[in-house]
Protein backbone atom coordinates (compact mmCIF):
# COMPACT_ATOMS: atom_id res chain seq x y z
CA UNK A 1 0.00 0.00 0.00
CA UNK A 2 1.40 3.25 -1.00
CA UNK A 3 1.66 5.82 1.89
CA UNK A 4 -0.36 9.06 1.68
CA UNK A 5 0.56 12.59 1.01
CA UNK A 6 -0.18 13.31 4.80
CA UNK A 7 1.81 10.52 6.16
CA UNK A 8 4.58 10.90 4.38
CA UNK A 9 4.82 14.75 5.03
CA UNK A 10 4.72 14.33 8.63
CA UNK A 11 7.74 11.45 7.91
CA UNK A 12 9.50 14.00 6.18
CA UNK A 13 9.01 16.69 8.47
CA UNK A 14 9.74 14.66 11.88
CA UNK A 15 13.31 13.11 10.07
CA UNK A 16 14.04 16.51 9.43
CA UNK A 17 13.27 17.87 12.59
CA UNK A 18 15.34 14.92 14.44
CA UNK A 19 18.15 15.12 12.09
CA UNK A 20 18.57 19.24 13.16
CA UNK A 21 18.15 18.54 16.64
CA UNK A 22 20.89 15.28 16.65
CA UNK A 23 23.12 18.07 14.77
CA UNK A 24 22.40 20.46 16.54
CA UNK A 25 23.27 18.92 20.50
CA UNK A 26 26.44 17.29 18.60
CA UNK A 27 27.46 20.65 17.60
CA UNK A 28 26.40 22.31 21.20
CA UNK A 29 28.39 19.21 22.96
CA UNK A 30 31.15 19.08 20.39
CA UNK A 31 31.96 23.00 21.20
CA UNK A 32 30.94 22.66 25.03
CA UNK A 33 34.08 20.06 25.10
CA UNK A 34 35.93 22.70 23.10
CA UNK A 35 35.74 25.01 25.14
CA UNK A 36 35.98 22.95 28.37
CA UNK A 37 39.02 21.03 27.59
CA UNK A 38 40.45 24.43 26.30
CA UNK A 39 40.17 26.01 29.81
CA UNK A 40 41.37 22.93 31.73
CA UNK A 41 44.32 22.95 29.01
CA UNK A 42 44.81 26.82 29.57
CA UNK A 43 45.15 25.68 33.35
CA UNK A 44 47.56 23.29 32.97
CA UNK A 45 49.55 24.84 30.86
CA UNK A 46 49.71 28.20 33.56
CA UNK A 47 50.69 25.51 36.63
CA UNK A 48 53.67 24.45 34.27
CA UNK A 49 54.83 27.23 33.56
CA UNK A 50 54.05 28.76 37.28
CA UNK A 51 55.86 25.84 38.68
CA UNK A 52 58.97 26.08 36.04
CA UNK A 53 59.42 29.58 37.34
CA UNK A 54 60.29 28.28 41.07
CA UNK A 55 63.05 26.60 39.66
CA UNK A 56 66.25 29.50 39.34
CA UNK A 57 69.43 29.31 41.44
CA UNK A 58 69.34 29.76 45.03
CA UNK A 59 72.18 29.94 47.55
CA UNK A 60 74.08 26.33 46.63
CA UNK A 61 72.94 26.62 43.06
CA UNK A 62 69.72 25.60 41.75
CA UNK A 63 66.84 25.34 44.22
CA UNK A 64 62.91 24.71 44.06
CA UNK A 65 61.32 27.44 46.20
CA UNK A 66 58.20 25.52 47.89
CA UNK A 67 57.68 28.55 49.72
CA UNK A 68 56.55 30.71 46.88
CA UNK A 69 54.09 27.09 45.32
CA UNK A 70 52.58 27.40 48.70
CA UNK A 71 51.54 31.26 47.60
CA UNK A 72 50.93 31.29 44.16
CA UNK A 73 47.49 32.88 43.92
CA UNK A 74 44.68 30.54 42.35
CA UNK A 75 45.12 31.70 38.96
CA UNK A 76 48.31 30.67 38.57
CA UNK A 77 47.99 26.47 39.50
CA UNK A 78 45.14 24.75 39.42
CA UNK A 79 43.84 23.21 42.41
CA UNK A 80 43.96 19.28 42.52
CA UNK A 81 47.44 19.38 40.16
CA UNK A 82 50.24 17.20 40.94
CA UNK A 83 53.54 17.57 39.06
CA UNK A 84 56.76 15.99 38.55
CA UNK A 85 59.90 17.74 37.48
CA UNK A 86 62.67 16.25 35.67
CA UNK A 87 66.07 17.85 36.01
CA UNK A 88 69.74 16.81 34.46
CA UNK A 89 70.94 18.76 37.51
CA UNK A 90 70.89 18.84 40.87
CA UNK A 91 67.98 21.14 42.88
CA UNK A 92 67.86 22.19 46.25
CA UNK A 93 64.38 21.54 47.87
CA UNK A 94 64.37 23.48 51.02
CA UNK A 95 61.39 23.38 53.57
CA UNK A 96 58.29 24.87 52.77
CA UNK A 97 58.81 27.56 55.60
CA UNK A 98 62.11 29.01 56.67
CA UNK A 99 62.88 29.80 60.69
CA UNK A 100 64.74 32.84 61.29
CA UNK A 101 64.27 34.86 58.16
CA UNK A 102 66.06 37.46 58.34
CA UNK A 103 65.23 40.80 56.13
CA UNK A 104 67.88 41.49 53.26
CA UNK A 105 68.42 38.01 52.65
CA UNK A 106 67.85 37.06 49.57
CA UNK A 107 67.74 33.12 49.94
CA UNK A 108 67.02 33.16 53.81
CA UNK A 109 69.79 32.11 56.81
CA UNK A 110 72.21 29.47 56.83
CA UNK A 111 70.48 26.36 55.84
CA UNK A 112 72.56 24.21 58.03
CA UNK A 113 69.98 23.66 60.40
CA UNK A 114 67.90 21.56 57.60
CA UNK A 115 71.03 19.32 57.12
CA UNK A 116 71.59 21.20 53.36
CA UNK A 117 74.52 21.09 52.63
CA UNK A 118 76.80 24.44 51.91
CA UNK A 119 79.73 25.69 50.58
CA UNK A 120 81.66 26.11 54.11
CA UNK A 121 81.43 22.08 55.16
CA UNK A 122 82.95 21.82 51.73
CA UNK A 123 80.65 19.15 50.60
CA UNK A 124 81.10 18.62 46.93
CA UNK A 125 78.31 19.53 44.74
CA UNK A 126 78.04 16.12 43.07
CA UNK A 127 78.55 14.19 46.36
CA UNK A 128 76.14 11.03 47.10
CA UNK A 129 74.82 12.80 50.33
CA UNK A 130 73.95 15.97 48.51
CA UNK A 131 71.68 13.72 45.55
CA UNK A 132 70.07 11.71 48.24
CA UNK A 133 69.45 14.47 49.91
CA UNK A 134 65.75 14.42 51.74
CA UNK A 135 64.39 17.55 53.19
CA UNK A 136 61.38 17.31 56.01
CA UNK A 137 58.00 17.48 54.25
CA UNK A 138 56.45 20.19 53.34
CA UNK A 139 53.19 21.62 54.80
CA UNK A 140 51.80 22.87 51.52
CA UNK A 141 51.79 21.53 47.98
CA UNK A 142 55.68 21.35 48.75
CA UNK A 143 57.85 18.00 47.50
CA UNK A 144 60.92 16.30 47.05
CA UNK A 145 63.80 15.24 45.22
CA UNK A 146 65.65 11.50 44.39
CA UNK A 147 67.49 10.56 41.88
CA UNK A 148 65.42 8.90 38.56
CA UNK A 149 66.31 6.79 36.01
CA UNK A 150 69.16 7.36 33.75
CA UNK A 151 71.14 9.81 36.75
CA UNK A 152 68.32 12.29 36.20
CA UNK A 153 66.91 14.03 38.98
CA UNK A 154 63.41 14.44 40.38
CA UNK A 155 60.80 16.54 41.96
CA UNK A 156 58.01 14.74 42.90
CA UNK A 157 54.35 16.32 44.33
CA UNK A 158 53.69 14.31 47.45
CA UNK A 159 50.53 13.21 46.03
CA UNK A 160 51.83 11.13 43.64
CA UNK A 161 53.44 8.99 46.04
CA UNK A 162 55.50 5.93 44.43
CA UNK A 163 53.15 6.41 40.78
CA UNK A 164 55.07 8.67 38.38
CA UNK A 165 53.69 10.80 35.75
CA UNK A 166 54.89 10.10 32.08
CA UNK A 167 57.71 11.98 31.14
CA UNK A 168 56.67 13.39 28.00
CA UNK A 169 59.61 14.22 25.83
CA UNK A 170 59.03 17.92 23.78
CA UNK A 171 60.95 21.02 23.02
CA UNK A 172 61.39 24.29 24.69
CA UNK A 173 57.69 26.24 23.69
CA UNK A 174 55.72 23.50 22.41
CA UNK A 175 53.61 21.82 25.05
CA UNK A 176 52.35 18.90 24.59
CA UNK A 177 48.73 17.40 26.31
CA UNK A 178 47.17 13.94 26.47
CA UNK A 179 44.78 11.70 28.68
CA UNK A 180 46.72 9.62 31.35
CA UNK A 181 45.38 7.68 34.73
CA UNK A 182 45.90 9.50 37.87
CA UNK A 183 47.16 7.99 40.96
CA UNK A 184 43.48 7.39 42.49
CA UNK A 185 42.62 5.81 39.07
CA UNK A 186 40.60 8.30 37.94
CA UNK A 187 40.48 10.03 34.29
CA UNK A 188 42.92 12.55 33.60
CA UNK A 189 45.00 14.96 31.19
CA UNK A 190 48.66 15.83 31.50
CA UNK A 191 51.08 18.88 29.97
CA UNK A 192 54.18 18.10 29.38
CA UNK A 193 56.61 21.45 28.57
CA UNK A 194 60.68 21.48 28.32
CA UNK A 195 62.35 25.23 29.87
CA UNK A 196 65.53 25.99 31.48
CA UNK A 197 65.52 27.24 35.01
CA UNK A 198 65.98 30.62 35.95
CA UNK A 199 69.39 32.17 36.65
CA UNK A 200 70.19 35.14 38.01
CA UNK A 201 73.87 34.78 37.90
CA UNK A 202 74.23 37.68 41.00
CA UNK A 203 76.94 35.67 42.51
CA UNK A 204 79.35 33.24 39.73
CA UNK A 205 79.12 29.80 41.28
CA UNK A 206 79.58 26.42 39.34
CA UNK A 207 75.64 25.08 40.43
CA UNK A 208 74.01 28.15 39.55
CA UNK A 209 74.41 26.92 35.90
CA UNK A 210 70.94 26.74 34.34
CA UNK A 211 69.20 22.88 34.28
CA UNK A 212 67.14 21.85 31.76
CA UNK A 213 63.84 20.60 33.36
CA UNK A 214 61.06 18.20 31.71
CA UNK A 215 58.13 19.27 33.90
CA UNK A 216 54.24 17.30 33.87
CA UNK A 217 51.42 18.32 35.45
CA UNK A 218 48.08 16.26 35.63
CA UNK A 219 44.54 17.06 36.96
CA UNK A 220 41.65 14.97 37.18
CA UNK A 221 38.93 15.21 34.35
CA UNK A 222 36.37 13.70 36.71
CA UNK A 223 34.65 17.33 36.52
CA UNK A 224 34.74 17.65 33.27
CA UNK A 225 33.57 15.07 32.07
CA UNK A 226 30.59 14.88 34.74
CA UNK A 227 29.39 17.95 33.35
CA UNK A 228 29.67 16.67 29.52
CA UNK A 229 27.72 13.75 30.91
CA UNK A 230 24.92 16.52 32.04
CA UNK A 231 24.89 18.25 29.48
CA UNK A 232 24.06 14.98 27.11
CA UNK A 233 21.37 14.07 29.10
CA UNK A 234 20.20 17.25 29.29
CA UNK A 235 20.56 17.49 25.39
CA UNK A 236 18.85 14.15 24.80
CA UNK A 237 15.86 15.01 27.43
CA UNK A 238 15.57 18.01 25.15
CA UNK A 239 15.65 16.52 22.08
CA UNK A 240 12.99 13.52 22.82
CA UNK A 241 11.10 16.18 24.26
CA UNK A 242 11.63 18.22 21.03
CA UNK A 243 10.75 15.61 19.05
CA UNK A 244 7.57 14.10 20.85
CA UNK A 245 6.23 17.53 20.76
CA UNK A 246 6.42 18.74 17.62
CA UNK A 247 5.61 14.82 16.29
CA UNK A 248 2.13 15.88 17.71
CA UNK A 249 1.97 19.41 16.53
CA UNK A 250 3.17 17.94 12.89
CA UNK A 251 -0.06 15.59 13.10
CA UNK A 252 -2.26 18.60 13.97
CA UNK A 253 -1.29 21.44 11.56
CA UNK A 254 -0.87 18.74 8.45
CA UNK A 255 -4.13 17.49 9.11
CA UNK A 256 -5.94 21.11 9.55
CA UNK A 257 -3.70 21.84 6.06
CA UNK A 258 -4.53 18.92 4.40
CA UNK A 259 -8.64 19.49 4.56
CA UNK A 260 -8.52 21.77 1.46
CA UNK A 261 -7.06 19.13 -0.26
CA UNK A 262 -9.54 16.34 1.07
CA UNK A 263 -12.76 18.53 0.22
CA UNK A 264 -10.80 19.15 -3.30
CA UNK A 265 -10.98 15.57 -3.69
CA UNK A 266 -14.55 14.91 -2.16
CA UNK A 267 -15.69 17.28 -5.18
CA UNK A 268 -13.53 15.75 -8.34
CA UNK A 269 -15.01 12.05 -6.93
CA UNK A 270 -18.34 13.20 -7.09
CA UNK A 271 -18.31 14.46 -10.64
CA UNK A 272 -19.33 12.16 -13.69
CA UNK A 273 -19.97 13.34 -17.45
CA UNK A 274 -23.18 14.81 -16.96
CA UNK A 275 -21.52 17.70 -14.79
CA UNK A 276 -18.72 18.54 -16.62
CA UNK A 277 -20.00 22.50 -16.37
CA UNK A 278 -19.71 22.55 -12.69
CA UNK A 279 -16.44 23.68 -11.48
CA UNK A 280 -14.33 23.33 -8.57
CA UNK A 281 -14.54 26.37 -5.68
CA UNK A 282 -11.39 28.21 -5.14
CA UNK A 283 -12.20 30.40 -2.38
CA UNK A 284 -10.66 29.41 0.80
CA UNK A 285 -8.41 27.21 -0.67
CA UNK A 286 -4.51 27.27 0.00
CA UNK A 287 -2.31 29.42 -2.10
CA UNK A 288 -0.19 25.87 -3.33
CA UNK A 289 -3.92 24.36 -4.37
CA UNK A 290 -5.18 27.32 -6.72
CA UNK A 291 -2.50 26.44 -9.24
CA UNK A 292 -4.49 22.93 -9.33
CA UNK A 293 -8.41 24.20 -8.88
CA UNK A 294 -7.29 26.28 -12.07
CA UNK A 295 -5.97 23.51 -14.22
CA UNK A 296 -8.71 21.49 -13.05
CA UNK A 297 -11.23 23.72 -13.80
CA UNK A 298 -9.42 24.69 -17.29
CA UNK A 299 -8.97 20.71 -17.96
CA UNK A 300 -12.98 20.59 -17.37
CA UNK A 301 -13.68 23.25 -19.55
CA UNK A 302 -12.00 21.77 -22.32
CA UNK A 303 -13.36 18.81 -21.60
CA UNK A 304 -17.19 20.45 -22.14
CA UNK A 305 -16.00 21.72 -25.19
CA UNK A 306 -14.84 18.35 -26.73
CA UNK A 307 -18.07 16.73 -25.39
CA UNK A 308 -19.74 19.84 -27.30
CA UNK A 309 -18.13 19.23 -30.28
CA UNK A 310 -18.54 15.35 -30.67
CA UNK A 311 -22.38 16.28 -30.35
CA UNK A 312 -22.13 18.90 -32.49
CA UNK A 313 -19.95 16.44 -34.62
CA UNK A 314 -23.09 13.34 -34.81
CA UNK A 315 -25.59 16.07 -35.55
CA UNK A 316 -23.79 17.30 -38.51
CA UNK A 317 -22.85 13.87 -39.52
CA UNK A 318 -26.33 12.75 -38.82
CA UNK A 319 -27.76 15.82 -41.14
CA UNK A 320 -24.79 15.46 -44.09
CA UNK A 321 -25.67 11.79 -44.53
CA UNK A 322 -29.86 12.51 -44.01
CA UNK A 323 -29.77 14.38 -47.47
CA UNK A 324 -28.02 12.17 -49.69
CA UNK A 325 -29.94 9.14 -48.25
CA UNK A 326 -33.24 11.25 -48.37
CA UNK A 327 -32.85 12.08 -52.45
CA UNK A 328 -31.83 8.58 -52.87
CA UNK A 329 -34.87 7.41 -50.97
CA UNK A 330 -36.84 10.17 -53.25
CA UNK A 331 -35.42 8.80 -56.51
CA UNK A 332 -36.48 5.35 -56.36
CA UNK A 333 -40.14 5.88 -54.49
CA UNK A 334 -40.82 8.23 -57.47
CA UNK A 335 -39.62 5.97 -59.76
CA UNK A 336 -41.49 2.85 -58.83
CA UNK A 337 -44.89 4.55 -58.20
CA UNK A 338 -45.20 3.20 -61.99
CA UNK A 339 -43.85 1.39 -64.83
CA UNK A 340 -41.53 3.36 -67.14
CA UNK A 341 -39.31 2.71 -70.08
CA UNK A 342 -35.92 1.48 -69.34
CA UNK A 343 -34.52 5.22 -70.47
CA UNK A 344 -36.23 6.48 -67.38
CA UNK A 345 -34.80 3.99 -65.13
CA UNK A 346 -31.69 4.35 -66.53
CA UNK A 347 -31.87 7.89 -65.49
CA UNK A 348 -33.04 7.30 -62.11
CA UNK A 349 -30.07 5.30 -61.53
CA UNK A 350 -27.23 7.49 -62.96
CA UNK A 351 -28.97 9.92 -60.23
CA UNK A 352 -29.08 7.64 -57.80
CA UNK A 353 -25.27 6.73 -59.02
CA UNK A 354 -24.08 10.49 -58.44
CA UNK A 355 -25.71 11.14 -55.04
CA UNK A 356 -23.94 7.12 -53.72
CA UNK A 357 -21.09 9.05 -55.04
CA UNK A 358 -21.43 12.82 -53.31
CA UNK A 359 -21.94 9.78 -49.96
CA UNK A 360 -19.46 7.81 -50.15
CA UNK A 361 -17.09 11.05 -50.31
CA UNK A 362 -18.41 12.29 -47.31
CA UNK A 363 -17.72 8.85 -45.74
CA UNK A 364 -14.12 8.90 -46.70
CA UNK A 365 -13.34 12.19 -45.82
CA UNK A 366 -14.78 11.25 -42.28
CA UNK A 367 -12.94 8.34 -42.38
CA UNK A 368 -9.41 10.19 -43.18
CA UNK A 369 -10.22 12.51 -40.50
CA UNK A 370 -10.39 10.30 -37.70
CA UNK A 371 -7.23 8.93 -38.73
CA UNK A 372 -5.48 12.31 -38.93
CA UNK A 373 -6.58 13.64 -35.29
CA UNK A 374 -5.87 10.37 -33.73
CA UNK A 375 -2.33 10.43 -35.13
CA UNK A 376 -2.89 7.18 -36.93
CA UNK A 377 -1.11 8.42 -40.19
CA UNK A 378 2.33 8.40 -40.28
CA UNK A 379 3.56 11.00 -43.00
CA UNK A 380 6.98 9.52 -45.12
CA UNK A 381 8.00 13.07 -46.09
CA UNK A 382 10.35 13.40 -49.12
CA UNK A 383 11.20 16.17 -51.59
CA UNK A 384 7.79 16.26 -54.27
CA UNK A 385 7.55 18.24 -57.55
CA UNK A 386 4.88 20.52 -56.72
CA UNK A 387 3.58 21.86 -60.69
CA UNK A 388 3.06 18.48 -61.72
CA UNK A 389 0.86 17.91 -58.95
CA UNK A 390 -1.16 20.78 -59.09
CA UNK A 391 -1.73 20.04 -62.06
CA UNK A 392 -3.20 16.67 -61.65
CA UNK A 393 -5.01 17.84 -58.77
CA UNK A 394 -6.76 20.71 -61.16
CA UNK A 395 -8.10 18.07 -63.33
CA UNK A 396 -10.46 16.62 -60.72
CA UNK A 397 -12.54 19.90 -61.01
CA UNK A 398 -11.32 21.05 -64.30
CA UNK A 399 -14.70 20.16 -65.77
CA UNK A 400 -16.57 22.47 -63.05
CA UNK A 401 -14.03 25.22 -63.22
CA UNK A 402 -14.41 25.49 -67.14
CA UNK A 403 -18.70 25.64 -66.51
CA UNK A 404 -17.76 28.66 -64.75
CA UNK A 405 -15.20 30.13 -66.60
CA UNK A 406 -12.57 29.73 -63.93
CA UNK A 407 -8.94 29.50 -64.65
CA UNK A 408 -5.58 28.35 -62.91
CA UNK A 409 -3.16 30.82 -62.74
CA UNK A 410 -0.01 28.67 -61.65
CA UNK A 411 2.80 30.85 -60.99
CA UNK A 412 4.94 27.84 -59.90
CA UNK A 413 9.06 27.09 -61.21
CA UNK A 414 8.84 23.72 -62.69
CA UNK A 415 11.73 22.86 -60.51
CA UNK A 416 9.94 23.71 -57.27
CA UNK A 417 9.46 21.15 -54.48
CA UNK A 418 7.77 20.78 -51.31
CA UNK A 419 8.77 18.64 -48.38
CA UNK A 420 5.87 17.10 -48.22
CA UNK A 421 4.51 13.46 -48.08
CA UNK A 422 2.83 12.12 -51.21
CA UNK A 423 -1.04 11.44 -49.89
CA UNK A 424 -1.74 13.85 -47.73
CA UNK A 425 0.15 16.11 -50.43
CA UNK A 426 -2.77 14.86 -52.99
CA UNK A 427 -5.29 15.22 -50.32
CA UNK A 428 -4.57 19.18 -49.41
CA UNK A 429 -4.21 19.89 -53.01
CA UNK A 430 -7.45 18.80 -53.99
CA UNK A 431 -9.72 19.63 -51.31
CA UNK A 432 -7.92 23.24 -51.48
CA UNK A 433 -8.43 23.19 -55.37
CA UNK A 434 -11.96 22.20 -55.16
CA UNK A 435 -13.02 24.70 -52.69
CA UNK A 436 -11.41 27.14 -54.69
CA UNK A 437 -13.23 26.12 -58.12
CA UNK A 438 -16.52 26.04 -56.24
CA UNK A 439 -16.62 29.60 -54.54
CA UNK A 440 -14.55 31.96 -56.88
CA UNK A 441 -16.97 34.36 -58.63
CA UNK A 442 -17.55 33.30 -62.82
CA UNK A 443 -14.84 34.24 -65.28
CA UNK A 444 -12.00 34.62 -62.67
CA UNK A 445 -8.42 32.98 -61.94
CA UNK A 446 -7.21 31.11 -59.05
CA UNK A 447 -3.28 31.84 -58.71
CA UNK A 448 -1.51 29.35 -56.91
CA UNK A 449 2.31 31.13 -55.91
CA UNK A 450 5.15 29.75 -54.10
CA UNK A 451 8.26 30.93 -52.39
CA UNK A 452 10.72 30.16 -49.41
CA UNK A 453 10.39 31.72 -46.04
CA UNK A 454 13.77 30.72 -44.59
CA UNK A 455 14.70 26.94 -44.80
CA UNK A 456 10.30 26.97 -45.13
CA UNK A 457 8.41 26.68 -48.46
CA UNK A 458 5.13 28.91 -48.47
CA UNK A 459 2.73 28.05 -50.75
CA UNK A 460 -0.35 30.72 -51.33
CA UNK A 461 -3.68 29.50 -53.60
CA UNK A 462 -5.89 32.94 -54.19
CA UNK A 463 -9.40 33.31 -55.48
CA UNK A 464 -12.24 36.04 -55.41
CA UNK A 465 -15.49 35.61 -54.02
CA UNK A 466 -15.01 35.59 -50.26
CA UNK A 467 -18.20 36.43 -48.65
CA UNK A 468 -16.86 36.11 -45.20
CA UNK A 469 -16.07 39.09 -42.51
CA UNK A 470 -12.13 38.59 -41.11
CA UNK A 471 -13.95 37.94 -37.48
CA UNK A 472 -15.08 34.64 -39.56
CA UNK A 473 -12.53 33.19 -41.29
CA UNK A 474 -11.02 30.81 -39.02
CA UNK A 475 -14.11 29.23 -38.87
CA UNK A 476 -13.41 27.91 -42.37
CA UNK A 477 -11.10 25.23 -40.57
CA UNK A 478 -14.34 23.86 -38.79
CA UNK A 479 -15.94 20.19 -39.50
CA UNK A 480 -18.85 20.95 -41.47
CA UNK A 481 -18.94 24.75 -41.41
CA UNK A 482 -20.25 26.37 -44.25
CA UNK A 483 -20.91 29.82 -45.56
CA UNK A 484 -24.53 28.54 -47.17
CA UNK A 485 -26.48 27.98 -44.66
CA UNK A 486 -28.78 26.67 -46.91
CA UNK A 487 -26.51 23.85 -47.65
CA UNK A 488 -27.37 23.58 -51.27
CA UNK A 489 -24.39 22.33 -52.58
CA UNK A 490 -23.59 19.68 -50.16
CA UNK A 491 -23.46 17.06 -53.35
CA UNK A 492 -19.61 18.57 -53.97
CA UNK A 493 -18.85 20.07 -50.86
CA UNK A 494 -19.85 18.63 -47.07
CA UNK A 495 -17.66 21.32 -45.14
CA UNK A 496 -14.69 19.20 -44.35
CA UNK A 497 -12.43 19.99 -47.24
CA UNK A 498 -10.22 22.85 -45.25
CA UNK A 499 -11.01 20.69 -41.70
CA UNK A 500 -9.15 18.25 -43.95
CA UNK A 501 -6.18 20.57 -45.04
CA UNK A 502 -5.31 21.94 -41.76
CA UNK A 503 -4.98 18.38 -40.13
CA UNK A 504 -2.97 17.17 -43.21
CA UNK A 505 -0.62 19.96 -42.89
CA UNK A 506 -0.43 19.81 -38.58
CA UNK A 507 0.40 16.06 -39.65
CA UNK A 508 3.41 16.68 -41.48
CA UNK A 509 4.76 19.27 -39.50
CA UNK A 510 3.34 22.17 -41.90
CA UNK A 511 0.48 24.95 -40.74
CA UNK A 512 -2.16 26.39 -42.52
CA UNK A 513 -3.35 30.05 -42.19
CA UNK A 514 -6.67 31.94 -43.88
CA UNK A 515 -7.12 35.24 -44.79
CA UNK A 516 -9.24 37.51 -46.64
CA UNK A 517 -8.48 41.53 -47.84
CA UNK A 518 -10.28 44.21 -48.62
CA UNK A 519 -11.27 43.48 -52.08
CA UNK A 520 -12.59 40.12 -50.83
CA UNK A 521 -10.31 37.92 -52.13
CA UNK A 522 -9.49 34.76 -50.20
CA UNK A 523 -6.16 33.66 -49.39
CA UNK A 524 -5.16 30.30 -48.30
CA UNK A 525 -1.20 30.07 -47.29
CA UNK A 526 0.44 26.48 -46.92
CA UNK A 527 3.92 26.57 -44.78
CA UNK A 528 5.16 23.23 -45.56
CA UNK A 529 8.28 21.75 -43.42
CA UNK A 530 11.99 22.19 -44.06
CA UNK A 531 14.16 19.65 -45.94
CA UNK A 532 15.28 18.34 -42.32
CA UNK A 533 12.18 18.11 -40.41
CA UNK A 534 11.98 14.81 -40.90
CA UNK A 535 15.63 14.00 -39.56
CA UNK A 536 15.26 15.89 -36.28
Amino acid sequence: MRPSLRSRLILGIFLTITALLVAAGATIYTVQRQQLYCVFDDSLLNTANSIALLVRDGPHGNWFDTEALKKLSAGSIREGAIYQIWSDRPIDVPPSRFEGFSEGDEFGPAAEPYGIPSWENEVEPDSERFHMLRPPPADGRGGDWETAEHGNLVIRSPLLEEVDLPRIRTTQGKPVFQATIMPDNSRGRVIGIHVSSITRNLVPRMLSAPANLDIAVAASTDEIENQLSFLSLLLTLTAVGTILISGGVIWFVTGRSMLPLETVAREIEAMDETGLKDRLADNGVPKEIEPVVFQFNELLGRLDEAFERERMLTADIAHELRTPVAEIRTIVEVTLKRIRDPQEYRNALLEVGDTIIALQGIIEKLLVLARLEAGQVKPELDAILLKPAIADQWKQVQVLAEQRGIELDDRCLPEAVVYSDARLLELVLSNVLSNAAEYALNDTSVVVELWHGGAKCVMTVVNSGCLLEKEKIQQVFERFWRADPARHKSRFNCGLGLTLVRRAMLAMGGEVEATVNEDNWFKLTLIFPPASYGNE
